[in-house]
């Protein structure tokens, strides 16, 4: 059995027939922008959505109008689809590993339907039992005589002679005063001979027996009534026990709030710290006063990068735990929701398995829901350690986590569920992750595929081609000179394929090592306490290409952070967070990452480029544009008066499919264009700026050549290899590797000044091996040009190009954020490690098969002055 697909021709899919096979790990691969998406996710698993909705009925008839069938003339063999998204899910102030990987849902499941709570305001506990319940565990235990008694005094009455008079007035003839049995008869006032801690009324004596069991439950509902909710066993052999009826306090009368799901939520009012909103810390300054100036000044087009706050202070009321103080108070096991969000994730797992012992549930149906839950919690937390991930907390912050480390959360939260017969789409589960790391994950998607699962993956690292079933390779190149089939079939005949372009890189082809570059100065950084830091301190040279390397955890992101906030502030003329000297010239720092382009769904490539600016301006110049009174504002889509006002520029309106996540659909008026009907009236050589910006950049060269602020600039992203992409394109739908190399054209665009230190995180992330050749390229053009980069990236694909490599580790966590060593490529492959061992083999690839074809080295790509001499011409 295979899933046929014939005539794919979504986007750039050039009509294109493949065979997946059933209960097999197929593998697409090919350089960026060659199709891979378009046939995964918008040709396959959209199809598989779209097939599931209709087979839900009638109901669903409004949902299919929306999602339109992708054309492709047919697809046979087709199976219901679990996708990771094609992007690891954005960070978020709320977002931590508890709720990536749904074990914090399962928890507040647990603790709201068997959790104790404890009063917040003297921590008493608060043992909630209905007298069914608590006469069976009193009756559980071994054959022993029982006094049931009525707590009287500090509650409910505040006066001791009150209690007195309310216990003889209801019938009781012994009461309990401190621990010493005295009778009601006479002038008990004179029990009283100084003011007691406690009076409890005796309700009944007997002995805990299955036949006594209807005179203990008798007992129990009548000292429930005559204390407001409140009973007091005491044991002949055992201690006392107190139980509530309802969660109201018997020392200071707090009433506890019920509980549900809810009530263990930060991102609901019902659980929510009320001082921070369940955030876990307050902002002491959003941004700086550079941050705002930059802001009112910039063009509205442009600045759409996302501001980040300088300075956050944990609450004072939640001490950073985020929950209501009622929601600290419940306990599980002995242990409180704070205390098990911030266990690591491997002694977590030894928690829950010596728990099981303890456990106790009121009826046979009650223990069957708790051992379930444990059951689902006990499974995704050894998948989560399967993946080496045992040194997490679940309170982590998403923003803390490493690429690799969020990439195989998502993993493990989608593979959870015991299910066969399934399609799983991923897209680049080796992202961000080491050589060491991929290993790991293999095996778990293999046991995936024999579970009787179809898994289909985009992803271009050998390790994992090599190791798949069946192999689909798109190209030659991108867009329009992409999306046809080069090779499908086993990966052993990958090497040898004639016009494969990743068959050479499996039979030896390697990245061409660079000339050295001479150091130009030299930075101290520490000794810096950061985390899972400690006394941690490094040099690194200036003027080279610096490799960060390690295991996923072990303090390379969070070395990146600490280094960046630390060189902004120094050359802010600031003291840095931590101890920084600086021995060479530095001007400025930029950090190119993955992270989102734009707060909007309004930012485009041409925005992200700097080129809406002059664009808009090109237009407002030209005679019509003159005649009918239009400025450069008429062509922007953030201000009314030129763009389509019925989806407010955005090209698109949404359409809500609950239960199903909210989908989009391009405007009825405008047709996705984003503008009004006279905007685009206005044409330059014909074409109008919806046409402009629907055009790819290596097409729009040609028609802006004579434009130098834009030509630049789209030079650049050719160069990169991103030439591509449509210049109005979403920034938020380009990959974590696209939105690096849109940043880094950027800076080829600015004129070459040097002394500038780029810091780089998991730049290899999502790149083909041709696409990571061009990277090369243009890090080592930024070094020429007397310009510092710092790579930090797992995946070790970039060490051939590297002048010195340092590695962190040996583990993740508490295990890592080490500098174990550190040196020229050459030096570390000699060590017995998996980084040793990784760079070895990409220094000494096996010798190619004669009849492989390989590749030679890439050719240089240009400079920044070549580049702007050809816009020029």
């Amino acid at each position: 059995m295979k899933i046929l697909v014939r005539g794919a021709r979504v986007h750039n899919l050039q009509g294109i027939d493949v065979d997946i096979p059933h209960r097999a790990l197929t593998v697409v691969t090919g350089p960026s922008g060659s199709g891979k998406s378009s046939l995964v996710y918008d040709t396959i698993f959209a199809e598989s959505q779209r097939r599931f909705i209709e087979a839900i009925g009638p109901a669903a008839q409004r949902w299919l109008e929306v999602l339109v069938r992708p054309e492709v003339d047919r697809i046979e063999g087709l199976l219901p689809a679990i996708a990771v998204a094609q992007e690891a899910p954005r960070v978020q102030s709320r977002s931590t590993v508890g709720t990536l990987s749904e074990l914090h849902d399962l928890l507040r499941m647990l603790f709201a339907r068997f959790g104790e709570p404890h009063c917040p305001a003297c921590a008493t506990p608060l043992v909630l039992r209905s007298p069914e319940r608590l006469a069976t565990e009193l009756l559980e235990g071994p054959p022993q005589r029982l006094l049931v008694t009525a707590p009287l005094f500090p509650r409910p009455h505040p006066d001791p002679l009150m209690a007195l008079a309310h216990a003889r007035k209801s019938g009781f003839v012994r009461v309990l005063v401190d621990h010493v049995p005295r009778p009601l008869e006479g002038e008990w006032a004179s029990l009283l001979e100084s003011t007691p801690s406690r009076i409890d009324a005796i309700v009944d004596r007997l002995e805990a027996s299955p036949k006594a069991r209807s005179r203990l439950l008798e007992a129990i509902e009548s000292a429930f009534r005559t204390s407001e909710g409140i009973v007091r066993i005491v044991q002949e052999a055992g201690p006392e026990l107190l139980f509530v009826e309802r969660p109201i306090c018997p020392s200071c009368g707090f009433a506890f709030p019920s509980l549900s799901p809810r009530s263990f939520s930060w991102n609901l009012p019902e659980g929510a710290c009320p001082a921070c909103g369940g955030l876990g810390f307050c902002e002491a300054q959003a941004n700086s006063k550079k941050q705002k100036r930059r802001k009112s000044q910039a063009d509205p087009e442009e600045s759409e990068e996302e501001e980040r706050p300088l300075q956050t202070l944990p609450c004072a009321e939640c001490r950073g735990l985020r929950l209501r103080k009622e929601a600290l108070s419940v306990h599980w096991s002995g242990r409180s929701l704070a205390e098990i969000l911030t266990m690591p994730l491997s002694a977590l797992a030894e928690f829950f398995a010596s728990s099981r012992q303890r456990l106790f549930a009121p009826s046979p149906k009650e223990r069957e829901i708790l051992c379930h839950w444990l059951n689902e919690i006990e499974e995704r937390l050894s998948k989560l350690l399967a993946l080496g991930l045992g040194h997490l907390e679940l309170n982590r912050s998403s923003a803390q986590l490493s690429e690799g480390e969020r990439r195989r959360i998502q993993i493990a939260a989608r593979i959870g569920a015991n299910v066969s017969g399934v399609l799983y789409v991923f897209d680049e589960v080796s992202a961000g992750l080491h050589p060491g790391e991929i290993a790991e994950i293999l095996p778990l998607l293999f046991r995936l595929r024999d579970a009787g699962n179809t898994l289909l993956l985009v992803d271009h690292d050998l390790n994992v081609i090599t190791q798949a079933d069946h192999v689909i390779e798109l190209g030659p190149g991108a867009g329009r000179k992409g999306g046809r089939v080069l090779f499908e079939g086993p990966p052993a005949l990958l090497a040898t394929a004639q016009g494969s372009r990743t068959g050479p890189w499996l039979s030896g082809q390697r990245l061409s090592p660079r000339s050295p570059h001479p150091p130009r100065g030299i930075l101290h950084f520490g000794p810096v306490r950061f985390r899972y830091f400690s006394d941690f301190s490094i040099s690194l040279p200036l003027g080279q290409l610096l490799l960060i390397s390690g295991p996923s955890g072990s303090g390379k992101s969070s070395l990146l952070e600490a280094l960046s906030a630390s060189l902004e502030a120094l050359l802010r003329g600031q003291k840095p967070p931590f101890p920084l000297h600086k021995e060479g010239h530095l001007e400025r720092i930029v950090v190119i990452d993955d992270r989102p382009i734009g707060r909007t769904p309004r930012a485009t490539i041409a925005t992200a480029l700097g080129i809406m600016a002059p664009l808009r301006e090109l237009f407002a110049s030209l005679p019509e544009a003159k005649a009918r009174g239009y400025d450069a504002s008429r062509f922007g889509t953030h201000l009314p008066g030129g763009r389509c006002e019925h989806c407010a520029g955005l090209g698109f309106v949404r359409i809500e499919l609950a239960p199903l996540p909210e989908a989009t659909i391009p405007c009825e008026i405008c047709q996705g264009t984003r503008y009004a009907r006279e905007t685009l009236e206005v044409r330059y050589r014909g074409h109008s700026i919806a046409d402009l910006l629907a055009m790819p950049a290596e097409d729009a060269i040609e028609l802006l050549s004579g434009i130098p602020p834009i030509a630049t600039r789209l030079e650049a992203l050719r160069w990169l290899g991103l030439g591509y992409l449509p210049l109005g394109q979403a920034t938020s739908t380009l990959s974590g590797g696209e939105r690096q190399r849109l940043r880094l054209a950027r800076e080829f665009s600015r004129s070459a000044t040097g002394s500038t230190l780029y810091l780089l995180d998991e730049a290899s992330r999502g790149l083909h091996m041709e696409d990571l050749a061009l990277l090369a390229d243009g890090l080592d053009r930024l070094v020429r040009e007397g310009n510092s980069v710092i790579v930090v990236d797992a995946s070790l694909r970039l060490a051939p190009i590297a002048d010195c490599i340092f590695e962190l580790g040996p583990g993740a966590g508490p295990n890592g954020s080490r500098l174990l060593a550190q040196g020229p490529p050459h030096a570390l492959a000699s060590l017995p490690t998996p980084t040793g061992h990784a760079i070895a083999k990409a220094l000494h690839p096996p010798a190619p098969p004669p009849h492989s074809g390989a590749f030679g080295p890439p050719e240089a790509a240009p400079t920044k002055s070549q580049i702007r001499e050809t816009s020029a011409q």
